[in-house]
């Protein structure tokens, strides 16, 4: 089977001359069917018309196919791009699952290196709340926020906002480095 190309083969002009042709000779077929019963050259002549206009209507017929086999072919090649795609973006996706788990792991492993980092922030505050007020100092008990403040501002400036919107809620205007929290104490009022 000899495959055309479709910018080759112009179906509407094909399919507009076989119109032209088919009705043509419709018309000649109606001109010579009362001549043919008396005339036997006009008969000959309404036999060929006949023919031809069988042919005609057999060529306006696969136009017909051609256009549908067309349109098929278009739907099966839209249909295997649409495939090519999602197997394209399948193996995308396969691959960046290598990248996805190592991300993963970093992240884990560095938030694990955070808590340790606020467990210790946590027990020196502690610590230093205790002498402090040892030494007649009033200071507030060390609290939480300050480190969820300094995880959203770390966030923020990295640009992680859709984690950052799930994080609890921590004003813009509070979110600063830890270090920028602390103060040393005031004097207990006498």
């Amino acid at each position: 089977m000899a495959a055309v190309a479709e910018q080759n083969v112009d179906l509407d002009a094909i399919e507009a001359e076989a119109r032209e042709q088919v009705d043509a000779l419709r018309e000649d077929r109606a001109r010579l069917a009362l001549d043919g019963l008396s005339d036997p050259d006009a008969a000959g002549e309404l036999l060929v018309v006949e023919a031809r206009l069988a042919e005609a209507e057999d060529a306006l017929e696969r136009v017909g196919l051609a256009r549908r086999e067309s349109d098929r072919r278009g739907v099966e090649a839209r249909s295997q791009a649409e495939r090519d795609l999602q197997a394209a973006a399948l193996a995308e996706g396969q691959r960046l699952q290598g990248e996805r788990v190592k991300a993963a792991q970093a992240v884990d492993q560095a938030a694990e290196q955070w808590v340790a980092a606020v467990g210790e922030y946590q027990r020196v505050s502690h610590e230093q709340a205790a002498q402090f007020r040892a030494a007649g100092r009033r200071v507030s008990a060390p609290n939480g926020w300050p480190v969820e403040a300094s995880l959203a501002y770390f966030m923020a400036r990295g640009r992680v906002r859709d984690v950052l919107e799930r994080l609890p809620v921590i004003q813009p205007r509070n979110r600063r480095p830890l270090v920028a929290t602390i103060s040393p104490g005031k004097p207990a009022k006498q």
